[in-house]
């Protein structure tokens, strides 16, 4: 005999007087809140180098790093020398992704650990956003194969590493101790670039000082393509939350003012996306409440097609609803406008946040999905959600 499939409803009824209510929050507190607990622990050719600055451009070295990490018996004595100075096992992240260039990044670690045993090799989970790096703790990643110029500074963080902590000027400490939200200092560099370790040497202290600051060191050509995102053209360069850059170098106390005067309103995705992913979806929801504003990336985070990430998005909004219903509902048109270019997963979800938010301008949308809508989930999604208004 055939059983007729349940509708999504009556298997949805039929669900809640089983089981516990299982809320997009209780998932978002499995995946994210306790990630922490969950986690195991190419070279340019100078063309110009006027002053402090060197610029990009490709050259034969590029080919080299294609092919197996090698290094040279200098640079393996320089790695052996930690044997010395590590008083203890030292864990590094190995961050992998889907791209190619994961693979150079595992063979370095490897020949990394084969040189120093007290080094432990840890995989780390990565989202296909992230660029492949090796984790220095859990705020440094460097983003590369450390070689030529970048390998003694990549030395003396793991150094950092070992030792605990590293000594920062105290003004500096107490003017970054309460950041918030967290900031993202990236970093381009190059191998051959003169000027580039003393501006990583003097940054290189902040992420094992400083918990709300991240830093990645980005190798500008390994990564072309990230350089070419930030229209970076000279190294050394360093970017803060997209929001202010410096060429050539930074020192602390400039670091410290563009901290203090960043807008948390101009982060973008993939900064509000750090936040979410990592515990901060209640942050993320008063940050915005006291802005008094919904930020613009945070709509991409909203229709991502990626679910874990829209997921702590939705449950930001929930969070935002709780603390500002008014503020909350200002979603609603922007994601209106962005519903016909969904995926029909991505549409569902848009449709239930109109559903919770219980806005009024949401009906003419509502009805509209109901009068053209083929897809019958869809269809069911959204006559849930005008229920929701009308019986409120």
């Amino acid at each position: 005999m055939k059983v007729k499939p349940m509708s999504r409803t009556t298997a949805r009824a039929a669900r809640a007087a089983t089981v516990p209510r299982f809320t997009f929050m209780s998932l978002y507190a499995i995946l994210f809140r306790h990630k922490s607990d969950r986690r195991c622990l190419r070279q340019p050719h100078t063309d110009t180098i006027t002053r402090n600055r060197f610029r990009i451009a490709d050259n034969e070295f590029v080919q080299r790093r294609r092919k197996p990490i090698l290094m040279t018996p200098a640079e393996q004595a320089q790695v052996r020398s930690l044997n010395d100075i590590f008083t203890r096992a030292v864990p590094i992240g190995m961050r992998l992704t889907e791209d190619p260039r994961s693979r150079d990044i595992r063979e370095f670690c490897d020949l990394l650990a084969s040189l120093v045993p007290k080094i432990r090799i840890r995989r780390q989970e990565a989202d296909a956003a992230s660029l492949p790096a090796i984790a220095v703790g859990p705020r440094l990643a460097y983003c590369g194969i450390p070689s030529h110029n970048e390998l003694a500074p990549f030395i003396e963080a793991l150094v950092f590493l070992d030792a605990g902590t590293r000594e920062v000027p105290e003004s500096i400490v107490n003017r970054l101790r309460h950041i918030h939200p967290p900031v993202s200092v990236s970093v381009f560099i190059a191998p051959v670039c003169k000027f580039c370790p003393d501006v990583v040497r003097r940054l290189l202290p902040l992420p094992f000082a400083v918990d709300g600051l991240r830093m990645e060191l980005i190798d500008s050509v390994f990564f072309e393509d990230a350089a070419k995102k930030h229209q970076v053209r000279s190294v050394p360069t360093v970017v803060l939350d997209n929001q202010f850059r410096w060429t050539g170098g930074v020192t602390l106390e400039q670091l410290c003012e563009a901290v203090e005067k960043r807008d948390p309103g101009k982060l973008d995705k993939a900064a509000l996306q750090r936040i979410v992913t990592e515990g901060g979806a209640n942050d993320l929801a008063r940050m915005m409440r006291d802005n008094g504003r919904v930020f613009p990336a945070f709509l991409e985070l909203l229709t991502e097609e990626t679910f874990t990430v829209r997921l702590a998005a939705m449950v930001t909004m929930e969070e935002l609803a709780a603390v500002d219903l008014t503020l909350a509902r200002q979603v609603v048109v922007p994601l209106w406008h962005r519903y016909a270019q969904s995926t029909d997963s991505v549409k569902g979800d848009i449709l239930y946040i109109f559903g919770e938010l219980k806005s009024l301008q949401s009906l003419p949308h509502l009805r509209t999905v109901l009068a053209a809508e083929g897809n019958p989930e869809i269809r069911e999604a959204a006559q849930e959600a005008l229920e929701k208004i009308e019986n409120q």
